[in-house]
């Protein structure tokens, strides 16, 4: 090789060097689950591997895991749903479920392990310190039997619900890992960034919609494994159906799917797409590789998992819109930014239930917004006179415990209508172009980070405003 080829394949070498190194030390060390699950009719065969990496102040010589799946066992005290909702949650009759945990090593080694909590929800594996920049592999071995149910997890006429499913690692705050326990109202979770490596082999007549992006499909006679990746995630979910209709599109670097049971799919494909483009343009880009919404029968309106929202199937069709919007404002309200949902489920709920206003506004119909916000209000107001009828004192608190919520109306009423009002309001007074600019300013601050009501009033002002509906000073 001539010395001048020679020289510049030097400079290449030294160039892509420094800006791998660069990159890496721009991106932060994130812990991974590596899991792999085997679907049978009835149950899941699991093996996560969870690579922790410690990059807390704290040293650890444990990690406790959450069993999400154990809420839906017999007699459990934290029960997935109320009872005023089980008819929807188990059109079949009451049906149980529960993960089994059949043996755990770290580092490749047997590792000490117990259960914890009333319904035995939490896993607490014990190894050796570990100190700040050292890193553990726990390797843990699952059974899960599945309910049938139309929840976040459970068989069904329609399909498979798989969230919630397998071993969760507890947030950590303040140096020690919280335990936070199912609730049948709301949503009881608080979930770190992490990265997923995730395969999945289900009968083959099955389609499978995920949270994460496809790297690898293999064909095995009756069966078929799907690999996905996901960075950045809060959560992974699947669901799974014979019959689905699947509509498919690339917009932006970004690969959007529907999963849908109707002849519907190009139109919602189509929703998709501009709520993807609208969002993105008034609070800040998608970050994800794909997103996907998938019908399936579920007792709720619908859910957000990080990459994939659930939609019940049977909704009206302008329900069913409205829906969508707000299931994949939780991409930028949730995903993208999270918080702590089991304390301060108003924060994404009401970021997300504005943000739809704010499409139906600007991209369907302003007569539609405008019902949407009186509707919300008259719904808020009939909550607020029915409970001081009832009790004669209503806890209109916004920030507090799911357990104090003494039902699903009470819960709507103080997490979706009141924390819709608040924003709404809040973009009357500060105007909407400047409260949507706060917003984007909002999401560049806190992106892959964790917001809460200090990390708000910083962003977009209007500190005694927010304070006062949060702390339930505001009468409506």
């Amino acid at each position: 090789m001539r010395f001048a080829a020679r020289l510049l394949s030097a400079v290449i070498f030294i160039s892509f060097t420094f800006a791998t190194l660069t990159s890496c030390k721009r991106e932060p060390a994130r812990s991974l689950y590596d899991l792999s699950i085997v679907y049978e009719e009835g149950k899941i065969e699991g093996k996560l591997v969870y690579k922790f990496v410690n990059s807390y102040d704290s040293t650890f010589n444990h990690i406790l895991f959450n069993l999400h799946a154990n809420a839906y066992k017999e007699g459990a005290i934290h029960r997935p749903t109320t009872q005023s909702n089980e008819v929807r949650a188990y059109p079949d009759g009451i049906s149980y479920g529960k993960i089994d945990i059949l043996g755990v090593r770290a580092d490749n080694k047997t590792a000490e392990w117990t259960l914890l909590g009333e319904d035995c929800e939490f896993l607490k594996v014990t190894f050796d310190r570990l100190k700040k920049g050292d890193s553990i592999s726990i390797e843990i071995d699952f059974h899960v039997d599945l309910p049938n149910s139309a929840l976040r997890l459970g068989e069904n006429q329609n399909g498979v619900n798989l969230a919630d499913f397998f071993p969760v690692a507890c947030k950590i705050k303040g140096g020690d890992f919280m335990q936070i326990s199912y609730a049948p109202v709301g949503d009881p979770f608080f979930a770190d960034l992490h990265d997923y490596e995730v395969d999945i082999t289900v009968p083959s007549e099955y389609t499978v919609a995920s949270s994460g992006y496809p790297t690898l499909t293999a064909v095995d006679g009756v069966s078929t494994t799907y690999s996905y990746e996901l960075k950045n995630g809060r959560d992974f979910a699947f669901l799974l159906s014979k019959n689905y209709r699947v509509q498919s599109v690339t917009a932006d670097g970004t690969v959007l799917t529907y999963y849908g049971f109707g002849d519907d799919g190009k139109e919602m494909l189509e929703l998709m797409t501009d709520c993807v483009d609208f969002f993105s343009k008034s609070f800040g880009k998608y970050q994800y590789k794909s997103l996907s919404l998938a019908e399936c029968q579920l007792a709720l309106g619908g859910m957000e998992y990080t990459g994939l929202c659930f939609i019940n199937c049977s909704l009206q069709k302008e329900d069913k819109i409205t829906v969508a919007v707000h299931e994949i404002a939780h991409s930028w309200w949730h995903s993208m930014i999270g918080n702590d949902q089991s304390l301060s489920g108003y924060l994404d709920e009401g970021l997300c239930e504005y943000s739809t206003y704010l499409y139906v506004k600007n991209r369907i119909d302003k007569s539609l917004a405008n019902d949407m916000i009186n509707s919300t209000k008259l719904s808020y107001k009939s909550f607020f006179t029915i409970e001081e009828t009832l009790s004669g004192d209503v806890n209109t608190a916004m920030e507090r415990e799911l357990d104090s919520f003494k039902s699903e109306y009470e819960y709507s009423s103080v997490a979706y209508s009141k924390s819709l009002i608040m924003f709404y309001e809040y973009g009357i007074a500060i105007g909407e172009d400047k409260a949507v600019k706060n917003l984007a300013d909002f999401y560049k601050k806190n992106l892959f980070g964790v917001a809460d009501l200090n990390s708000l009033i910083s962003a977009l002002g209007y500190g005694e405003h927010f304070r006062s509906f949060v702390e339930g000073k505001v009468l409506i």
